[in-house]
């Protein structure tokens, strides 16, 4: 694509934590991983041109609003696939492992969760 016709796309993702977050856990998230390859493929951008930031308020007694930027490569792209291939395939295997936390509240399978074992 000619550099004049390209468009840069910023993708932002907000984070609330009781401290500051870890760098590194933001930057290998699959969140963001996900919104930079749906950004290429939907056409909004070039793949190399998707900015990625996350925007993190620490909820603390003095509050910050933190930005960390980073990005993501072929090999983030390919670990991502791996994994969501691995999580189908679980799925298809009906593997099922509770996660239980605040979400429990409104969750459909809240009775399955706390009666696994």
């Amino acid at each position: 694509m000619p550099a004049s016709s390209r468009h840069v796309a910023k993708v932002c993702r907000v984070e609330w934590y009781g401290r500051y977050g870890s760098l590194a856990r933001l930057s290998r998230g699959f969140q963001l991983s996900v919104y930079s390859y749906a950004t290429g493929l939907l056409g909004y951008a070039d793949p190399d041109d998707v900015r990625l930031r996350f925007d993190v308020l620490t909820k603390t007694k003095q509050p910050e609003l933190l930005r960390y930027w980073t990005t993501r490569d072929r090999a983030a792209n390919v670990r991502l696939f791996r994994l969501a291939g691995e999580v189908l395939q679980a799925i298809e295997a009906g593997v099922f492992h509770p996660v239980v936390g605040w979400q429990c509240k409104e969750c459909p399978f809240k009775s399955k969760c706390w009666a696994w074992r």
